[in-house]
C-alpha cells in the first residue's frame, strides 16, 4: 500500500489524527517516520507494508 493511500484511510476513520499539521506532505512524512521506526512494518520507498512474524 502506498503512504499517501494509507494516510487517506486514517484520515477518513479520524479526521483529526493528521490534521495538525500544516500540510500534506508534512502529515506523509511524518506517518513514514512512525513507520520506520516501527517493528510490524516495512517501508520500501513509498510503499508500506506488514513486517513477516517470526
Amino acid at each position: 500500500m502506498k503512504i499517501k493511500h494509507l494516510k487517506k484511510c486514517i484520515q477518513s476513520q479520524s479526521n483529526s489524527f493528521l490534521s495538525e499539521f500544516s500540510s500534506s506532505c508534512d502529515a506523509a512524512s511524518f506517518l513514514k517516520t512512525k513507520l520506520e521506526n516501527s517493528s510490524k512494518f516495512v517501508v520500501e520507498g513509498k510503499r508500506v507494508s506488514l513486517a513477516k512474524s517470526s
